[in-house]
């Protein structure tokens, strides 16, 4: 299928995405196909995508009381031209979900996330070998966090914002890997407010880091759900808004184009969320046992009815400070993943398409100009 960027700049008008819905996680042991995975651990390395951890509902959905599971199994894709092909399946003893992933083509960074354990705040790298994936420790963060934002910029680590059981963070860590025996030290730069479940980019040149929207959970009301786009420049160390979201967004995906532009996917509006949230709160309050079976009935059908998250797509010109609207993937939108640069290509493997539900796809998409894609 190729979808037309429509755009409100005339030079963006015969840009397309031929985007590739074919590729999938592999089948169950028992042949039925594969449950997706929310929070999984995500990037490229030596041209082949690597696929693991991540968590899903196996048996019943949360709002039927079921656990969710942490998984430690490893797929690993080929890259071919406009889609992956499956190549092994291999378990790591890592059960890990939500955690901050980056790479630098040869190694996979990770840092942080949750399992059966709790949140954690371990940190390794990940590299693959003709037969084996190898993993190798680094000193730990300060604190354990899940859902933020890992960069590598030159020879030093970023961890960024992220949530732990506490708080919210809008602490910058910061690890450099060309001293040995180096600890994480806190950044004297911290962001305007605190955030978890944001976009994290840094542009070609390695002189500006970009978080864009992203939530903070709020205790007993409403999480607050950004939309705006912070710009950190690395040499001057200023953080500054620079543009807002159409609307506000959390746990979307994004890459930055090879024009220096930002693409942004999908995303949870928090429509469903809030909703959910609400009802949360009036069952911790009220002590009417009839009314709090009620509520939380009414939260299950909710979540039963969930329509999924937002397939909007748009394009932010960083140089004008301006929106462009892409045509929306063509088919179920995923949060709670990564959107993947590679080449020409975007990957954005598995995630969550609505609460609860996982999918099994891996899309593909590979950008053009008037036409000429991949096939």
């Amino acid at each position: 299928m190729t979808i037309a960027l429509t755009a409100c700049n005339p030079e963006d008008a015969t840009q397309t995405i031929h985007w590739d819905t074919q590729s999938k996680l592999p089948m169950q042991a028992d042949g039925s196909a594969h449950l997706g995975l929310a929070g999984p651990i995500t990037g490229i390395i030596d041209n082949k995508l690597l696929l693991m951890g991540g968590a899903n509902f196996p048996a019943t959905m949360p709002w039927d009381g079921g656990a969710k599971e942490y998984h430690q199994e490893a797929y690993i894709y080929e890259i071919g031209d406009g889609h992956v092909d499956f190549v092994k399946q291999t378990p790591t003893h890592i059960p890990l979900a939500y955690s901050a992933v980056c790479s630098d083509g040869t190694r996979l960074y990770i840092a942080g996330g949750e399992n059966n354990n709790g949140i954690q705040k371990d940190v390794f790298t990940l590299e693959l070998t003709a037969d084996s994936i190898q993993i190798a420790r680094l000193p730990n963060l300060p604190h354990p966090y899940t859902n933020g934002g890992l960069l590598k910029v030159k020879n030093k680590l970023f961890f960024i914002g992220g949530e732990n059981t506490e708080h919210v963070s809008a602490r910058i860590y910061e690890l450099n890997l060309s001293i040995a025996g180096s600890t994480w030290e806190t950044h004297p730069t911290t962001l305007p407010y605190p955030v978890s479940h944001a976009i994290f980019l840094t542009d070609a040149k390695e002189q500006n880091i970009y978080i864009i929207g992203g939530r903070k959970r709020n205790e007993n009301s409403r999480s607050t759900v950004y939309d705006q786009i912070l710009q950190w420049n690395l040499s001057t160390q200023k953080i500054e808004t620079i543009g807002t979201l159409p609307r506000p967004l959390a746990a979307g995906t994004g890459v930055m184009d090879d024009q220096g532009d930002i693409l942004i996917f999908g995303g949870d509006d928090a429509s469903t969320f809030h909703q959910v949230e609400d009802l949360i709160a009036k069952i911790t309050a009220t002590e009417d046992s009839n009314q709090k079976q009620i509520l939380i009935q009414q939260k299950a059908f909710l979540q039963q009815n969930h329509p999924g998250f937002t397939s909007d797509s748009w394009k932010f010109n960083i140089q004008q400070k301006k929106w462009s609207k892409i045509a929306p993937i063509p088919a179920k939108s995923p949060v709670t993943t990564q959107a993947l640069s590679y080449k020409n290509m975007i990957i954005i493997p598995s995630g969550e398409i609505k609460a609860g539900i996982r999918t099994d796809q891996i899309l593909v998409g590979t950008i053009g100009k008037g036409g000429k894609h991949a096939k």
